[in-house]
């Protein structure tokens, strides 16, 4: 009966170091491609918002609308376009906690010397 027992326990004991050591796992794994779409979001969006201005400035609203659900599908990402008073620019049903005024992000030119004049509050793209 001993015997028995011990076996039991020693395989809860295992059972319970795999499932630690999987969750464990799998929680640097997402921790790590988070950061990995992170990084590459981080790296388009300035391009792609710099991009999108000058399609809505030389072709208008109806050529953004169409590169900016084409950029969806490639990127999995959805874009909102904001004019300067927070107003959507496009029929897109931007979320509340998108709009201007809400949470801003502040981008720094990286090209020129850091100043004040370089970095600009900016609503969240």
């Amino acid at each position: 009966m001993q015997s028995l027992f011990f076996k039991i326990f020693l395989w809860f004991c295992l059972i319970v170091v795999l499932v630690g050591t999987l969750l464990e796992t799998s929680s640097i794994l997402a921790n790590v491609y988070e950061e990995r779409w992170q990084i590459m979001l981080h790296g388009i969006m300035p391009m792609e918002a710099e991009k999108s201005a000058r399609i809505f400035e030389t072709s208008g609203k109806q050529s953004l609308q169409d590169y900016l659900d084409e950029l969806q599908k490639q990127k999995s990402v959805r874009f909102y376009f904001f004019d300067e008073d927070g107003t959507p620019l496009l029929d897109r049903g931007a979320p509340k906690f998108t709009w201007p005024g809400e949470r801003t992000f502040r981008f720094t030119n990286l090209t020129s010397p850091a100043s004040e004049a370089s970095s600009t509050d900016l609503p969240r793209v």
